[in-house]
């Protein structure tokens, strides 16, 4: 092409339209408009672009153009062109050997708007090799699909590469995925367990898969993991004969209603965990299925796995359950307690083997070789090596003995009352008893002193303790049911006929109890060094009512009372009396982002001067002149002309302090 020369600028003048040209990229190239360039990189209608590199080529400015400017590229090169506009902005990629047609549509702004429309590989057949891409296998002329194999033995991070590849894990290891967002929607791979031991396919960042943070494949699975763009699910999931159990294990903290998605709800083995903080559901899909749930949560609060319609079954914390699902409801599939190795040890309120209609009431272990008998979350028995300690009453009828009671086997410390005991063994010499069940008027005098037919039981117990109880002031004591005077505290009683309501107890060694009352609201119970006292807490009275103090929340602490009659302001410290001031909100002077808009006068712009060249030829000066004196005198006047609005203009300011609320209180 002749290439013509600006006579004024002395560059290349470009026709104002080039017709074609190529260009070989070893870099990123800027191309310019054929009317407005100084140099030869300009755009032509067809373009020869050789690019073996990872380059791109910028277009100018798209409106200092008419729509309808366009260019066919080209690519004959081995690597993908990238085609930009001048913002940097991608209009479309030629890939090697392929062919483009590119055309503006919007010139309204710099970036324009562009279309571009594939015109094939420049051949008159489609290289099918240059189209394949992964997943796709050129087979003549023809594109067909592939799923390469490969196998790896330590961990793998999928990349772009290994769409539609079958990944095979021959040592047990963990394959992690992409993150969803950047590998996009419709990407897709196949993983399969061909080791012995478990394939852990895991997600990257914060992204799920089927809902979980992770899936494990057994020996010889396999599975498809399809990407959505958010997320990640698998596809025909071959599960293993030998090994068909998956374990999902759930963080379902917190007091509210958890609901399973189909997927989690396929694993076999439920683990859920997390702090509750009131009585849950887990609903589960209406489906007929078997589950094993390890309920492995805390709190002391309840977690029912059911159907969303249907009836379920309530666990609680540290327990484990097999329940299986009947289309409509979840049911235990254990109904009759079979044989355990070994129970968790319990307490009063959740014991270890309960009820399902009453979890509350059961067995327990207490301690080390102790089994602890709970009714609705109280001990009422206690079982040891060395017998029973029963902490309820026993009242007529409750309780049937029908073994004998040897010496120190049985420790009651409720009361006995009449016809309580009912003794169906003959009660022992040891204990007291005749060994007989008989009582032959002969045979009362040879008996050992004490012991008494069993016959005769009761009313000995009556007899007996009441003439223990009749002495010293009790000598009045007819019965155990009538005591007349307070019971004193040698004889294990408190020595007072009435305790004050609500006052704390206090020992006095053998005289009657003493007691200490509540007094004033907020009082503790503290030593002397003495007894006990109800007394103020230490530094209750530190501050006087009516201290104004500053506090770091929003409610007044006990005691105080919040003072609202100053908002949105600084506090100062000042060394006189205390007082406030000004006008301004803090908020308002703090969100100030500019100083007042303030306009130049004359005075405030620095002495200058203007510089004017007269014109020598003519009278005529261009527009805003005058020629006060015609061409050729001396000294002309001339007066240049102005510009300029005189508007007032402002200088940025950023306050933007950090700061805490406070509060003001007064103590009441």
């Amino acid at each position: 092409m002749t290439v013509f020369t600006d006579i004024f600028t002395g560059a290349p003048l470009q026709p104002s339209d080039v017709g074609y040209t190529s260009y070989t990229l070893t870099a990123d190239k800027t191309l310019s408009w054929p009317s407005t360039s100084t140099t030869s990189d300009t755009v032509a209608r067809i373009m020869t672009i050789v690019c073996n590199g990872t380059y791109s080529l910028t277009f100018p400015a798209a409106n200092e153009v008419s729509t309808g400017q366009d260019t066919l590229i080209t690519n004959t090169g081995s690597s993908t062109l990238t085609v930009k506009d001048s913002t940097g902005a991608t209009i479309t990629t030629v890939a090697a050997g392929a062919v483009k047609y590119i055309y503006l549509t919007d010139n309204a702004t710099v970036a324009g708007v562009w279309a571009a429309v594939a015109f094939g590989v420049g051949t008159s057949n489609v290289d099918a090799a240059a189209l394949a891409g992964y997943g796709l296998l050129a087979v003549s002329t023809t594109l067909n699909q592939a799923c390469p194999v490969t196998s790896i033995s330590t961990a793998l991070s999928v990349s772009a590469s290994d769409r539609a590849r079958l990944i095979v894990d021959t040592t047990g290891i963990t394959i992690t995925l992409p993150s969803a967002a950047t590998i996009g929607n419709n990407f897709f791979t196949f993983i399969r367990n061909g080791s012995s031991g478990t394939t852990t396919i895991a997600p990257s960042g914060g992204d799920l898969i089927d809902n979980g943070a992770s899936v494990a494949l057994n020996p010889a699975e396999s599975v498809m993991v399809v990407c959505s763009g958010t997320a990640w699910y698998t596809v025909g999931w071959g599960r293993s004969v030998t090994f068909n159990y998956t374990q999902l294990t759930k963080n379902v903290a917190g007091g509210t209603n958890v609901t399973l998605s189909a997927a989690e709800a396929g694993y076999k083995i439920l683990k859920f965990t997390g702090l509750l903080t009131a009585n849950i559901n887990v609903v589960v899909p209406t489906t007929t299925t078997i589950w094993y749930v390890d309920n492995s949560t805390t709190g002391g609060y309840t977690l029912t796995v059911k159907t969303s319609a249907g009836s379920g079954v309530s666990t609680t914390n540290g327990t484990r359950y097999v329940l299986y699902g009947d289309g409509t409801n979840v049911v235990n599939a254990v109904t009759v307690t079979g044989s355990f190795s070994s129970f968790t040890a319990g307490s009063a309120s959740a014991p270890s083997i309960t009820f399902a209609a009453d979890t509350d009431t059961g067995l327990y272990n207490t301690a080390a070789n102790q089994v602890g008998v709970a009714v609705a979350g109280t001990q009422v028995a206690n079982f040891t090596a060395s017998g029973a300690a029963i902490t309820g009453a026993i009242s007529a009828g409750s309780a049937s003995i029908t073994g004998a009671i040897s010496a120190g086997s049985a420790s009651i410390t409720g009361a006995i009352s009449a016809g309580s005991a009912i003794l169906t063994a003959p009660l022992p010499v040891t204990s007291g008893g005749t060994g007989t069940t008989t009582n032959p008027a002969s045979a009362v005098a040879n008996t050992p002193a004490g012991n008494i037919a069993a016959t005769n039981v009761q009313t000995a117990i009556n007899e007996l303790d009441t003439e223990k109880a009749k002495s010293g002031a009790n000598s009045d004591i007819t019965s155990l049911t009538g005591l007349t005077t307070a019971l004193s505290v040698g004889q294990g009683g408190t020595g007072a006929a009435t305790l004050t309501a609500n006052a704390v107890l206090l020992g006095n060694g053998t005289s009657a109890v003493q007691s200490v009352a509540p007094s004033t609201s907020g009082n503790v119970l503290t030593s002397n060094g003495t007894s006990w006292e109800s007394a103020a807490p230490a530094g209750a009275s530190s501050f006087p009512s009516g201290t104004r103090m500053p506090f770091n929340q929003t409610s007044a602490p006990t005691g105080w009372t919040k003072d609202t009659s100053f908002n949105d302001a600084l506090m100062r410290v000042v060394s006189g009396a205390v007082g406030s001031g000004g006008s301004t909100a803090f908020s308002t002077f703090n969100g100030q982002t500019a100083t007042s808009a303030y306009t130049l006068t004359i005075a405030d712009i620095p002495a200058h001067t203007h510089t004017t060249i007269i014109s020598p030829w003519g009278s005529t000066f261009g527009t805003g002149f005058s020629n006060n004196q015609g061409v050729g005198g001396s000294s002309p006047a001339q007066t240049s002309s102005s510009v300029g609005g005189g508007g007032a203009h402002s200088h940025g300011l950023t306050h933007a302090i950090k700061y805490n609320d406070f509060i003001i209180a007064v103590k009441d």
